[in-house]
């Protein structure tokens, strides 16, 4: 049938002594045939033809026409194919055509509005002043939380009799005479038998952590006492000649 119509249009080019005849087949990217796809022409009227065996013709005159191809499945056309052709006079012109993918057909081309060179250069300024924040920020977070850190080390060590804690690092003058509180004190650790604890100490003498290493510090000074360190804690141990 599709014969008897392709003998038709070369007898009406025959007839017309201008006409042509504009025939060829239609391809996928594999170089197979498209059995269905819809076929056009934008001569005067214009031409359409749904082929079902991958094979279209036209009758036409000189001049240059676009020759259009697509492969509709459904609602979708899932190739499509164009080409400008120039038909110079009556004969017979050959024009396969190769349909290509359409990746989406109901996305078409979105125009994005362009943002003035001013528009671009405040964004961009804004973008720095940000970053800078944001970099300060950072710095004070990291210097609190180093700080912070620090102060639970120095507790931590003041706790355990090491060092005085934060704030009372440098030695205060006493409250009473240091010979009077040393007295008290070599009292104490001989009534428990030459040695105690640090911590007993402080529970003993009504008077700050910070005080209590400053005279067990010049209690071991004058030879009279020695500190151990044993687990968390200091053991203060009686020396003899004390």
């Amino acid at each position: 049938m599709k014969e008897f119509g392709l003998l038709i249009m070369v007898l009406l080019a025959i007839g017309s002594a201008q006409a042509a005849v504009l025939s060829g087949s239609i391809y996928d990217l594999s170089l197979s045939l498209v059995p269905r796809a819809v076929v056009s022409i934008n001569t005067t009227p214009a031409q359409r033809d749904v082929v079902t065996d991958g094979r279209y013709a036209f009758v036409v005159e000189p001049g240059n026409y676009t020759l259009a191809a697509e492969d509709v499945r459904g609602v979708r056309v899932e190739g499509r194919a164009v080409e400008v052709v120039e038909v110079r006079g009556s004969g017979n012109y050959t024009i396969d055509l190769i349909l290509e993918p359409v990746l989406d057909e109901d996305l078409g081309t979105v125009d994005l509005p362009a943002l003035p060179i001013e528009e671009i250069v405040k964004n961009k300024s804004q973008l720095m002043w940000l970053a800078w924040l944001l970099g300060i920020a950072a710095v004070v977070e990291v210097a609190y939380l180093i700080s912070k850190r620090r102060g639970l080390e120095d507790e931590k060590s003041a706790e355990h009799g090491d060092i005085p804690p934060r704030g009372e690092a440098t030695p205060m003058p006493l409250e009473h005479d240091p010979a009077a509180d040393i007295t008290k004190a070599l009292a104490f650790i001989k009534e428990a038998g030459g040695r105690a604890t640090q911590k007993d100490l402080r529970k003993t003498f009504p008077c700050s952590e910070a005080k209590v290493s400053l005279i067990l510090t010049e209690m071991e000074h004058k030879g009279l006492v020695t500190k151990i360190k044993k687990g968390r804690g200091n053991v203060i141990v009686l020396r003899a000649k004390a």
